[in-house]
């Protein structure tokens, strides 16, 4: 009788050593204090004598640790399913991962399971915040291109209106973007083929158009700006492997035309009395003149 019940003492203390590996790894999971962790094991140092009391005490915390465990598994599920969303993850990359981590739960692997939707969670993250720069990147492209339109509009419509202050602005205004715009460009097709590289993912879409589609031939649902980013890309630019590509010389009448400006008929012409009267000030000519310098860069 003495011999059984030392062999279940020791069966018993067994059975505490290998719950207190696994409660150590599951306060490494979930990053329990250095604190918490000393108050733990200042409790059981006192019934460390009493297998009876240490299994229990440690099959407690086990238990709670591993339901810690368990909601930040389904913290991450539901994380992961909302990144997929954002990023447009196929349903093809989806399934591979739910058949993934479901091997894993059918074997009883509760840390696994953690660590498998922590894992992929964590490069979710970082794709996202690369997916966000360059969806960025494009709001400020297609806004550039925009500025470029309303520009040779306001040209068009009003080409002698404003002081030579704002117009002044302006120019320095179209000149920056014109500049701007193809190193802008250079840099979200360097970003989008990494992205799709180094993921090996599926082309990147911004918009429900590819981002290296857009910025190559152009905005597929807008012609307008399509032409003015041809232009401003056009086979005229020189390229430089640092810098990227570098605008050609652009004149007004070159740019996309918006809307036919305005035209006045031969007879309303000549008996306007505008037409007639000299000009009293060199003011509108030279504003005139500064507005149709805009786009000589």
């Amino acid at each position: 009788k003495r011999e059984g019940g030392k062999g279940r003492g020791l069966d018993k203390r067994a059975r505490v050593e290998e719950l207190v590996m696994k409660v150590n790894s599951l306060w490494e999971a979930n990053q329990a204090s250095e604190m918490y962790r000393a108050k733990f094991k200042a409790m059981t140092s006192g019934i460390s004598s009493k297998p009876e009391q240490s299994h229990a005490a440690y099959e407690h915390e086990y238990r709670e640790q591993l339901r810690f465990v368990s909601q930040k598994v389904e913290a991450d599920r539901a994380r992961i399913e909302q990144v997929w969303e954002e990023l447009g993850v196929t349903e093809q990359a989806r399934q591979a991962f739910v058949n993934e981590l479901e091997a894993v739960r059918q074997g009883g692997d509760d840390l696994g399971c953690f660590r498998l939707c922590r894992e992929e969670a964590s490069g979710l993250e970082g794709r996202l915040k690369t997916y966000r720069d360059i969806s960025g990147m494009m709001d400020r492209r297609a806004d550039m291109l925009r500025a470029l339109c309303d520009d040779v509009e306001h040209q068009q419509s009003s080409p002698s209106r404003g002081a030579a202050s704002d117009i002044k602005g302006r120019q320095e205004r179209i000149k920056n973007i014109i500049r701007e715009y193809p190193k802008l460009v250079a840099r979200i097709k360097r970003y989008a083929l990494r992205w799709e590289e180094a993921d090996n993912a599926p082309p990147l879409r911004h918009a429900g158009s590819n981002v290296v589609e857009s910025v190559t031939n152009g905005d597929p649902h807008d012609s307008l700006l399509r032409a003015m980013h041809i232009k401003l890309m056009g086979a005229g630019a020189r390229t430089s492997p640092e810098h990227g590509p570098v605008p050609p010389r652009a004149s007004p009448e070159s740019f996309p035309n918006p809307s036919p400006p305005p035209q006045r008929s031969h007879a309303t012409a000549a008996h306007s009395p505008q037409s007639a009267r000299p000009h009293s000030s060199g003011t509108s000519a030279q504003n005139q003149n500064a507005s149709a310098s805009i786009y000589r860069i």
